[in-house]
């Protein structure tokens, strides 16, 4: 297990009621199931449809919600924006 920080933008902070929180976790997907545990299945669901990044990079290219997480990591989660 990895010590990480998870960063927190708009409706998914104000729900959880602050910008981050640690966790100890060994992939993205284990931080989700503690979101889910410590602030219920509503508030996943919402980090679950955002943009989720490690270090700044967004998953989507990696390995998603297997991707794996080392000492120190920062994970994301920031609401996908449309405009035009």
């Amino acid at each position: 297990m990895a010590q990480i920080t998870a960063t927190y933008k708009a409706d998914l902070a104000e729900g959880i009621g602050a910008k981050s929180e640690g966790f100890d976790a060994a992939t993205v997907g284990d931080v989700l199931g503690q979101i889910k545990a410590r602030h219920g299945k509503d508030t996943c669901k919402l980090a679950r449809t955002m943009l989720i990044t490690l270090n700044g990079l967004s998953i989507q290219k990696e390995r998603r919600f297997a991707t794996r997480l080392k000492d120190g990591d920062v994970v994301g989660f920031f609401p996908l924006a449309a405009g035009g």
